[in-house]
């Protein structure tokens, strides 16, 4: 996901990468937010996509079809649900 520079670009991108990832999800995909701006090849992302120096990367998603389907038992809500009262 490329974007341009604004104020909020990281937020407003890290919004849509999870509906993207949530999406995948609920199509029976397999999907992985890799990276965005601050790794040392986003320079190198962006230029194999011929996008324009002002864009910055903001996600690379990685989306397939797993080799496996995992099931979990969702756990009860005391097993992962915690506070103390002070």
């Amino acid at each position: 996901m490329l974007t341009r520079g604004v104020k909020y670009y990281l937020e407003d991108a890290s919004a849509a990468t999870e509906n993207i990832l949530l999406a995948a999800h609920a199509h029976g995909l397999g999907a992985c937010w890799i990276a965005g701006d601050k790794k040392p090849y986003a320079d190198a992302v962006r230029a194999l996509l011929g996008a324009p120096a002002a864009l910055k990367l903001a996600a690379l998603i990685a989306v397939g079809y797993p080799a496996e389907e995992r099931r979990s038992e969702k756990r009860p809500l005391e097993d992962v649900l915690h506070w103390e009262k002070y």
